[in-house]
């Protein structure tokens, strides 16, 4: 667009420029110098005209110079934002790369703590003491489902005070019967006042999060295990895998 508005100022130039020197010409050549009256309009239409290729050369000048402006104006807006869609590109393949390297991390740490876990769960090694020794529980609990009541009993416990009576819960009663039968795991921060405290060298404690781990085969939950730890833990992220292990090596 500039560029033709540049070949339209030029061809104007040049017109004017020409008839004005060609009146200049007509004057000198043709007229006598006597005949004034025609000498003199002549010489003022060439002056004119003269004039008026000057102010036709300015304002197109300030024209281009506007447009000029605007135009970098634009190219600097665009490689702004150019070099702000490029850091946002690094940044996010940084932040990739990043949760790659997360990933490899947690999947090696993953298969060595399953290779542990249930390499000594073979043995004579009780689980819930295997998983709470893994996880930093303090206590754990083992509920199984039976068939005749349609409920989940305690069958097993770690480090739970013996004055602790565990109450039965059938599906969707409570956190527990909630994930057993949603079949999924659930962290709890927020534990329930009446439940268990952990007990160490230092004494009783509420713990930090309660882990509720449901156990499921063929399409149904048939063990729920709970891990009262001391601080968070990645077992959840690790269930499924831990779960069908379990099922897998029978351990319970």
């Amino acid at each position: 667009m500039i560029k033709n508005r540049d070949n339209n100022f030029i061809i104007t130039l040049i017109a004017f420029s020409t008839t004005g020197y060609l009146l200049f010409l007509i004057r000198n050549i043709i007229l006598p110098v006597d005949a004034s009256p025609l000498y003199h309009i002549i010489g003022i239409t060439a002056l004119l005209l003269f004039l008026g290729v000057i102010l036709i050369a300015e304002k197109n000048n300030k024209k281009l110079k506007s447009q000029i402006t605007e135009l970098e104006k634009e190219l600097i807006k665009r490689d702004e934002k150019y070099k702000s869609e490029i850091e946002q590109l690094s940044k996010n393949l940084e932040e990739y790369e990043k949760e790659k390297n997360e990933s490899k991390k947690f999947a090696s740490y993953r298969d060595k703590m399953l290779k542990e876990l249930f390499s000594k769960a073979r043995g004579d090694h009780n689980f819930l003491h295997l998983l709470c020794e893994s996880f930093q529980a303090g206590a754990a609990l083992l509920y199984k489902l039976d068939e005749q009541c349609n409920k989940f009993i305690v069958q097993e416990s770690y480090a739970v005070p013996e004055d602790y009576n565990p109450p039965t819960f059938n599906y969707n009663e409570g956190l527990s019967g909630q994930a057993a039968k949603d079949q999924m795991p659930m962290e709890v921060e927020d534990i329930p006042g009446d439940y268990l405290s952990i007990e160490s060298g230092l004494g009783k404690s509420k713990g930090s999060c309660l882990y509720i781990l449901p156990v499921n085969k063929n399409d149904k939950t048939v063990f729920i295990i709970e891990l009262l730890t001391f601080k968070k833990s990645n077992i959840v992220k690790m269930w499924g895998d831990i779960a069908k292990n379990i099922i897998k090596n029978r351990i319970l």
